[in-house]
């Protein structure tokens, strides 16, 4: 199977694996709903509730097929109930996790897979499914194939692109991360580098690696000793925290969007969750009289909006604003006659525009 398009279990099964033969005809037996019901009981106490709900909707799609085509009548999970699936809000990992995980002393190939899961945000699979000739370094950015067969562009940042060219070295096509190993006989073409004859890695082993040399990350208080009794992180873990961490520093949902490549934004929700420590309060659209008092409801509002840190005070005539504290002027606003900026609301106006808009304000105040 061409390991650019494996997913799900064909990620994980080990190479030369064949899954095992189950006859159609078999489904229709009337003993196999109560059978099924069991197993799947037990299949939840082992499983968390997002794996069972998953198998549960792939086997219910295959049998909905078979149906289609005739070759079987009725459905032999009709009396499986979904699992409930209480959402997990801490699997975004802290900066200083973060730090600590680029501290780690491993080798170049996982340094760098792990620098450009977290910097481009980009699914595990995605990452190990490139090839060299996939990337163009110069504009650290390089092609996937994303859900559903799309293919897009990630971008990554500087840690990825200084470690790139060790990782590359002299090659110029195949797999972009390769085993220890040279590829055992039967390993399909796409997935062996033609320059040193080394496999593609595979999902399962990168998720292993990664596992275990973040055991002790997860665990702070545990006991070197017991570290083959822990659980590390998963790699999914990376994608997680970038979005989270993009999110907590003031990125927009267009933005979020773009970097995930997610289609709507309602699956970008369990991302977009910043931490308390993170955010600060903000005067959303304050107006400020010369004396400093915020005019909760005066006529200007709809006309030029000034946001400002609750600390900052904008006497009249006077601009003692420091750039940068003057968050943004509402988009279409209209300021002495002419039409604001739109680069007025991106968050960091020149100082020159910040005092037009202040003083536009100022003027229109009661005296």
């Amino acid at each position: 199977m061409d390991a650019r398009r494996r997913t799900g279990a064909d990620r994980t099964r080990p190479p030369g694996a064949k899954p095992p033969v189950f006859p159609v005809a078999a489904i229709g037996d009337p003993a196999l709903p109560e059978v099924l019901a069991e197993l799947a009981a037990a299949r939840a106490d082992a499983m968390d509730a997002d794996t069972v709900n998953r198998e549960l909707s792939i086997a219910r799609k295959a049998i909905g097929w078979w149906q289609r085509q005739g070759w079987i009548e009725c459905d032999p999970t009709i009396g499986i109930e979904r699992r409930p699936a209480p959402p997990d809000r801490t699997k975004a990992l802290a900066e200083n996790q973060i730090a600590a995980l680029w501290r780690l002393d491993v080798a170049l190939r996982e340094k760098t897979q792990w620098k450009m899961l977290y910097e481009s945000a980009a699914r595990a699979d995605e990452v190990l499914c490139r090839n060299v000739e996939d990337l163009y370094p110069q504009d650290k950015r390089g092609r996937i194939t994303a859900k559903g067969g799309a293919t897009e562009w990630i971008h990554w940042q500087s840690g990825t692109a200084q470690l790139l060219p060790r990782l590359i070295a002299r090659r110029t096509r195949g797999p972009l991360f390769l085993t220890d190993r040279k590829a055992p006989a039967g390993t399909p073409t796409l997935d062996v580098c033609p320059e040193t004859g080394r496999a593609r890695l595979s999902y399962r082993r990168a998720e292993e690696i990664f596992e275990e040399n973040t055991r002790l990350l997860a665990n702070p208080l545990a006991s070197p000793d017991d570290i083959e009794d822990l659980d590390g992180w998963t790699l999914h873990r990376l994608r997680h925290s970038a979005l989270t961490h993009d999110a907590e520093d003031g990125t927009s949902t267009p933005m979020l969007l773009a970097r995930s490549r997610h289609a709507s934004v309602r699956s970008l929700e369990c991302y977009a969750r910043p931490a308390r420590r993170r955010t600060r309060p903000r005067c959303t659209s304050p107006q400020v009289n010369p004396s400093g008092s915020v005019l909760q409801d005066h006529p200007v509002a709809p006309l030029a909006r000034i946001s400002v840190t609750p600390r900052v005070a904008v006497p009249h005539g006077v601009h003692t604003v420091p750039q940068g504290d003057v968050l943004d002027v509402e988009r279409g606003g209209v300021c002495g006659g002419h039409r604001a900026p739109a680069s007025w609301s991106c968050g960091r106006a020149s100082r020159s525009a910040v005092r037009r808009a202040a003083e536009v304000m100022m003027s229109r105040l009661p005296a």
